[in-house]
């Protein structure tokens, strides 16, 4: 009778829905979220075809950031169950601490594919990543910071950007560095440091091979 992991990710949702309806003085992304319907009406929202998606995936990013502020209990026991749910059957569904710290994103993310209509397997976090910095390493590919036609410049990007671990993963993805030609993705003064692996004929601009 264990639960699968679709039935955390909807038990995560319920209770967020459950903790917005309780509420009601909110402010900032929990307005937005109860005012949009995002968790009490997902059927409907999922086919109107004027659904901001920029807007969604940022309204979804928030409200995450802003859950980490909550206080929920004082209690410090992980497997203390954190939210109950009685489904139509009349059997009781629990979500424990634990869960709901380490999946309460992704949860968020499989509502967000929901309501774009995107088949749960698409990492609409992980793809938003990549394409934010695809335009930024294809100009820096295109500017000589590394390419097999031209002299190296440089094989590294650095991107000014505070570091977080959601950014490297999904820069990591073995299509992507494949794609561009990435030798590694770290983390680099609170940066994001790309290497490029340059090929064996490409040279440093002082001659010596890279």
């Amino acid at each position: 009778n264990d639960q699968n992991w679709n039935e955390r990710y909807l038990l995560c949702i319920r209770a967020i829905n459950t903790f917005l309806g309780d509420n009601d003085s909110l402010e900032g992304s929990f307005y937005n979220a109860k005012k949009k319907n995002y968790f009490s009406n997902p059927e409907q929202l999922r086919q109107n075809n004027n659904l901001d998606k920029q807007e969604l995936l940022e309204h979804l990013r928030d409200v995450n950031d802003q859950l980490q502020t909550v206080k929920f209990d004082d209690s410090s026991y992980d497997k203390a169950i954190f939210f109950a749910y009685e489904d139509t059957n009349s059997n009781c569904q629990t979500l424990s601490k634990t869960n709901w710290k380490h999946i309460r994103q992704t949860a968020l993310d499989q509502l967000a594919r929901y309501l774009l209509g995107l088949p749960p397997d698409h990492a609409v976090q992980a793809d938003h990543i990549r394409s934010v910095y695809q335009s930024r390493i294809t100009k820096a590919l295109q500017s000589g910071v590394f390419s097999t036609d031209f002299p190296i410049l440089s094989d590294q990007l650095v991107v000014i950007e505070e570091y977080t671990q959601a950014i490297v993963s999904a820069l990591e993805e073995n299509k992507f560095t494949k794609k561009f030609n990435i030798k590694s993705v770290d983390k680099d003064n609170d940066r994001i440091k790309i290497t490029f692996n340059p090929d064996q004929n490409s040279h440093s601009p002082n001659g010596v091979s890279s």
